[in-house]
């Protein structure tokens, strides 16, 4: 039963798949309405991260772990990753052991920028 504080939300949990999704007026937060979720604030805090780009991080073996942006989840987008092709292309071993932001380098077509970043 629904408040008037709450509104239901169309879609799905992340967390467990349930469709029952409500929105909190008075705080701002989406929250799952299953009892038996085991993270009913996972898709608020999904919506909270602002990060729009891809994420990269290089391991001392020369392997590497690539977070794609959410934005590669709709349209299949994720499949033809620009990012994801370069990388197995071309590797990221000549980077060192860190953590970068990967944006295409205006200056060559077809390559990237690798940013070092530090977490915030």
């Amino acid at each position: 039963m629904s408040t008037e504080n709450e509104v239901r939300v169309s879609g799905y949990c992340p967390s467990c798949g349930n469709r029952g999704l409500i929105l909190y007026l008075d705080v701002g937060e989406i929250v799952c309405r299953l009892s038996g979720c085991t993270d009913p604030y996972l898709l608020h805090k999904i919506i909270q991260d602002d990060e729009v780009d891809h994420i990269l991080w290089t391991h001392i073996d020369s392997t590497y772990t690539l977070l794609h942006p959410l934005k590669e989840r709709f349209n299949n987008r994720l499949a033809y990753c620009p990012v994801g092709e370069f990388l197995a292309m071309r590797g990221a071993g000549s980077l060192k052991s860190g953590k970068y932001r990967v944006k295409p380098d205006p200056t060559v077509r077809d390559s990237f920028s690798f940013i070092q970043i530090t977490d915030r």
